[in-house]
């Protein structure tokens, strides 16, 4: 799976979708990360723009996220807090087609 699909998947599964998900945003979640790399406890921190629902995408798609924690004499340690920023991206603007674009543009 695209990492453009597996997003469009989280959005999904997060009920983000119609307006918000056009839209660009931004949230930032604080976790507990476990010995295994598993994001636990999460909170949201920041949510721009506020009230769109990217601040809940981000806490579901929190169970997919892996990461490595710290470690301390080379094994991992329980319990680290993290804060982790989640950028939000609506899709790009298409171009209009060439041909449909000529075709508007020319006289008849």
């Amino acid at each position: 799976m695209t990492r453009r699909r597996a997003l469009a998947a989280a959005l999904a599964a997060a009920g983000l979708a119609g307006a918000a998900a056009q839209t660009n945003g931004h949230a930032s979640i604080n976790c507990r990360v476990g010995a295994d790399g598993r994001l636990s406890d999460c909170r949201v921190v920041s949510e721009t723009p506020p009230d769109r629902g990217f601040g809940q995408a981000a806490l579901r798609m929190a169970g997919r996220i892996r990461i490595n924690p710290r470690t301390r004499s080379g094994r991992p340690t329980a319990d680290a807090r993290v804060t982790i920023p989640i950028p939000f991206r609506g899709p790009a603007p298409r171009e209009p087609n060439s041909q449909n674009a000529t075709k508007r543009n020319s006289p008849e």
